[in-house]
């Protein structure tokens, strides 16, 4: 069930007759999902044991995990089925990374992408980071070709203003 601030704040209006400011409903759903579904931090802890089991039931997937200063930094997922679906899509690759925000986490979620015969995008690595920098990125495409999937002779596209940004030494990306 999901349900607005605003409705909330209504609710407790008509229920009780009293008026909540608007921040408010915001902090009680946020309780609401906390007890539903736990601890930001404590899921963040269980993401490597998560990653070695998917690894486990997915022998062909390729996974890594950082942690800095005992946190979570890092995460990569190759799809399992990776190494049989890019040889059969177009020889062009796509990355673009998305804002992963929340109170307790502000970071990145990178993604690798090919595009089938269909020309539709299909998913081969998705890497959770704290930001869409050189570092992150040279860290996301080793850990692509440590999976197996190449890059040798093939574009690599990305938004201009992390190619600018990033700048990923040719050699890096094709040997």
């Amino acid at each position: 069930m999901r349900i607005s601030g605003a409705s909330l704040q209504y609710q407790v209006k008509a229920d009780a007759g009293i008026d909540l400011n608007k921040r408010t409903p915001y902090r009680v759903i946020d309780d609401l999902v906390q007890l539903k579904y736990g601890n930001f931090e404590a899921g963040y802890k269980k993401v490597a044991s998560f990653l070695e089991e998917f690894a486990t039931k997915n022998p062909t997937s390729f996974t890594a995990f950082k942690v800095r200063d005992g946190k979570f930094h890092r995460a990569f997922l190759m799809n399992p089925h990776s190494g049989r679906i890019q040889p059969n899509c177009q020889q062009i690759l796509g990355t673009d990374g998305a804002h992963t925000k929340h109170k307790l986490h502000e970071g990145k979620m990178l993604i690798l992408i090919a595009r089938d015969g269909d020309n539709k995008n299909v998913i081969l690595a998705v890497v959770l980071c704290p930001s869409e920098d050189r570092d992150n990125y040279i860290w996301f495409i080793e850990c692509c070709k440590n999976g197996g999937i190449v890059f040798d002779n093939v574009p690599l596209f990305c938004d201009r203003g992390v190619a600018s940004s990033v700048q990923l030494p040719v050699t890096m990306i094709w040997r």
